[in-house]
């Protein structure tokens, strides 16, 4: 792409491929802020809305200690959880996706033969072998690349088992190491002898992940020569 093509934000020059990550990025940032301030104003109305209920239909005790029960659960665990886990899967496509698009746009810059998809692998270790193999810049040298393997370890405990530990010891394993890494960001709900225990994440973590994956690709986007 010739500097008269890229597109201009007052005195800088920026390539698509920053502004797309960028707006990328930002977008879950507010998804997250929101959030943040929209569950507790839910939780409030579910519970006005249910003393009304309980008010006009004369509700038992334990009726309601019930129908409370539901609400906290709802609004203090179940929902904040599976938002969580939505943060988490968009950020790995957001990482995916751009590893690849910045591959496949560095391929036809450079003339290589090789794709991104002939290497064999997870997504994010084809975007290893090829930026590292290939383009020549050692991406798995990064101080963030690590952890964005934690991301896509995390994100498939997600996609492919819903958030629990499992049966399979193996992928137990990979859970408490998860857990111990990220203490205080990354936690298990019940027991850790249950299968069907299940990981909570933090705002905290999806925030410090936003921040480590911007500053990857800024740090990726100078390599390439976009910025």
């Amino acid at each position: 792409m010739t500097d008269t093509n890229r597109p201009k934000f007052g005195e800088f020059d920026v390539d698509p491929f920053i502004i797309d990550t960028l707006v990328w990025l930002e977008s879950v940032r507010t998804y997250l802020k929101e959030m943040e301030t929209a569950i507790p104003q839910a939780r409030l109305r579910a519970g006005q809305k249910m003393s009304e209920a309980a008010k006009h239909q004369n509700w038992s005790e334990d009726a309601l200690q019930l129908e409370t029960d539901i609400i906290e659960s709802r609004f203090d665990t179940d929902l904040p959880k599976l938002l969580r886990y939505s943060v988490v899967v968009l950020l790995h496509t957001i990482v995916e996706t751009q590893l690849f698009r910045l591959a496949n746009h560095l391929r036809e810059k450079n003339k290589f033969s090789l794709k991104v998809t002939d290497f064999k692998g997870r997504p994010f270790d084809q975007a290893k072998l090829y930026f590292d193999k290939v383009v020549n810049l050692r991406i798995s040298n990064d101080p963030a690349w690590d952890k964005l393997m934690d991301l896509s370890t995390l994100r498939d405990i997600i996609a492919h088992r819903g958030g629990r530990q499992g049966i399979d010891s193996t992928h137990q394993e990979t859970v408490n190491k998860l857990i111990g890494k990220y203490k205080d960001e990354i936690r298990l709900i019940g027991s850790p002898n249950n299968p069907d225990s299940e990981i909570e994440i933090s705002n905290a973590f999806c925030r410090t992940f936003l921040d480590l994956i911007e500053n990857f690709f800024d740090r990726l986007f100078k390599a390439s020569g976009l910025k």
